[in-house]
C-alpha cells in the first residue's frame, strides 16, 4: 500500500516537473518591448483596491511625493502601479497591484534607489521571490515581514550606507521617470534574452518564453525549489541588514 501511493506520489511530482512548465510556455508572454504610457492618478485609483489606495496614503505620509502612474496588462494579467520620490534622500517608491483572476492580488510597495553606474537596490516586502535570474546590474532584497513603508525605507536606508556605501545615488530625469522605469525593464529583458529565458523575436507586440525559460522558471517556483531559494535569499538579506 505504501509503496502503491510512493509511486502515485512520484508520478504526480514528475508530472507537476514536467508538464506545468510547458503550460507556462504556451500563455507567458511579456511586451516585446515595455512601454509605460502616463496614467491619470484618478484612473488608477479607481482601478485598485482598499489596501493600494491606504499604502498610497502611507507612502505620502512619509515624505513622498506622487510623481506618476501607469499600467499594462499581459494575458489576464493587470499591472497597475505609482511612483513616488523623495528627491533629497534620492529614494523611490513604487506601488504596484498585480491582479489575475486565477489568483489572489498581491499589493505590495518597493523602494528603490538609482546609482549613477546605472545599478539599482529594491527592497521589498512581497511573499515570493521572482522567478527570473538575479540581474548583475540590480540587487533585490525582501523582508516579507516589515509592514509598513516606515521600516521598509528604514531597512532601505541601513543597506545603502553599508552594503553600497561606495556607490553614488542619483535621481530619475525631471519629468522622464515612467521612461527611465520602461528603459530599466527593457534592459532587463535584454539580459533575459541573452541568457535564454525570452525569446529573440516577438509577435503581436509580445514576446514569449522560451522552453528553458518556461522550465527554469516554473521550478523555481514549485517544491523543494521554492523553499530552498526563500531560505538562501531570506538568510542573506538578514545577513547584510545585521551587518549593516
Amino acid at each position: 500500500m505504501i509503496e502503491t501511493l510512493l509511486y502515485v506520489a512520484g508520478l504526480g511530482f514528475i508530472g507537476i516537473y514536467t508538464l506545468l512548465p510547458l503550460l507556462v510556455y504556451s500563455q507567458n508572454r511579456q511586451p516585446e518591448r515595455f512601454r509605460l504610457d502616463s496614467v491619470p492618478k484618478e484612473t488608477v485609483m479607481e482601478e485598485t483596491e482598499e489596501r493600494f489606495h491606504a499604502l498610497a496614503e502611507e507612502i505620502e505620509a512619509n515624505g513622498f511625493g506622487y510623481i506618476a502612474a501607469s499600467a499594462f496588462s499581459m494575458q489576464q494579467t493587470a499591472t497597475h502601479f505609482m511612483l513616488f520620490g523623495n528627491e533629497e534622500k534620492k529614494l523611490y517608491i513604487m506601488l504596484t497591484q498585480v491582479s489575475n483572476p486565477n489568483v489572489p492580488t498581491e499589493i505590495f510597495p518597493e523602494v528603490s534607489q538609482l546609482f549613477d553606474d546605472d545599478t539599482v537596490i529594491d527592497v521589498l516586502n512581497a511573499s515570493m521571490d521572482p522567478a527570473y535570474p538575479p540581474s548583475p546590474r540590480k540587487v533585490m532584497f525582501r523582508f516579507p515581514e516589515a509592514q509598513n513603508v516606515s521600516e521598509l525605507v528604514a531597512i532601505t536606508e541601513k543597506i545603502i550606507a553599508s552594503y553600497l556605501a561606495s556607490k553614488t545615488a542619483v535621481t530619475f530625469p525631471k519629468g522622464r521617470e515612467l521612461e527611465t522605469i520602461a528603459r530599466l525593464l527593457n534592459e532587463e529583458q535584454d539580459e533575459l534574452i541573452a541568457k535564454g529565458y525570452f525569446k529573440k523575436e516577438g509577435h503581436n507586440g509580445m514576446r514569449g518564453v522560451t522552453l528553458k525559460g518556461a522550465y527554469l522558471m516554473t521550478w523555481k517556483l514549485l517544491w523543494p525549489i521554492k523553499q530552498i531559494r526563500q531560505s538562501r535569499n531570506r538568510a542573506f538579506a538578514q545577513k547584510v541588514l545585521a551587518e549593516a
